[in-house]
């Protein structure tokens, strides 16, 4: 995953493994819950997700 600032800049990234995923779906769960704990870990509140089919803003 790749954090960027508002104007694009590159401010941290990370890469992981997350385990075996039975589905699509799974797989992208796993993937939004390490970018919620990488989020934390920065002190970000909020984060746009970009996933498959759709983009959202999420909250903490």
């Amino acid at each position: 995953m790749v954090v960027r600032n508002c104007y694009g800049a590159f401010v941290a990234g990370r890469s992981m493994n997350l385990g075996v995923a039975d589905s699509a779906l799974c797989a992208e769960s796993l993937a939004r819950r390490a970018a919620f704990d990488f989020a934390s870990l920065l002190g970000l509140e909020a984060i746009p997700i970009e996933g498959g089919s759709h983009n959202n803003w999420l909250n903490f």
